[in-house]
């Protein structure tokens, strides 16, 4: 959306509730780097609550409570050991997509990155190292879980969210105080 006519629209509605000049200001003044980046404007927890058909109280629970909205699993690993797995049930993996979707896939990754990006393959990761002398291929382990709630709070503080909801969005796609295998924003996020 053009930040002009979101201005302009957002001015009317919030005068018709005659709201004061400051208001407005602040909110606008808010919402145009989040438009400028083509993300969606989310002024609190009950306007996100709304955006994504999940009660607020729902969304406290899930991001509070994180450890009762997962099922945990093992799979094994190309190395014969098991990997730890813990898999959104679907009310918050319904939300942690719409974080995916219509704010992660907004944001340019580094040119680099082909991993869990979307119309990229390990064919595309493939080409980029074809004809090499030598390649290194690594594991790291406990990747994910290494990157913890803290550094997810501030790359959602970062791209112009408020302390609040980037607090939620960290604790949303947060467990145990990191990024879970199994999660659909973990990826991207990494």
């Amino acid at each position: 959306m053009d930040y002009s006519i979101y201005e302009k629209k957002f001015t009317e509605a919030a005068l018709a509730e005659k709201k004061s000049a400051q208001y407005i200001e602040r909110c606008l003044c808010y919402a145009r780097p989040l438009i400028e980046q083509g993300l969606p404007v989310i002024y609190n927890v009950d306007h996100f609550s709304r955006l994504v058909g999940v009660k607020t109280e729902h969304l406290y629970l899930m991001a509070n409570g994180a450890r009762s909205y997962y099922r945990n699993f093992r799979i094994p690993k190309n190395n014969g050991k098991m990997r730890q797995i813990s898999a959104p049930l679907p009310l918050l993996k319904g939300v942690q997509n719409f974080i995916l979707s219509e704010i992660l896939y907004k944001i340019p990754c580094h040119p680099c990155a082909k991993a869990y990006i979307k119309k990229h393959s390990l064919k595309d990761n493939a080409k980029f190292h074809r004809n090499q002398q030598k390649l290194l291929k690594i594991d790291i382990q406990d990747y994910f879980p290494s990157l913890k709630t803290e550094r997810v709070y501030f790359f959602f503080c970062n791209l112009g969210y408020t302390k609040t909801i980037s607090g939620l969005f960290a604790n949303l796609c947060t467990l145990s105080g990191g990024l879970p295998q199994g999660a659909p924003t973990s990826p991207y996020l990494s």
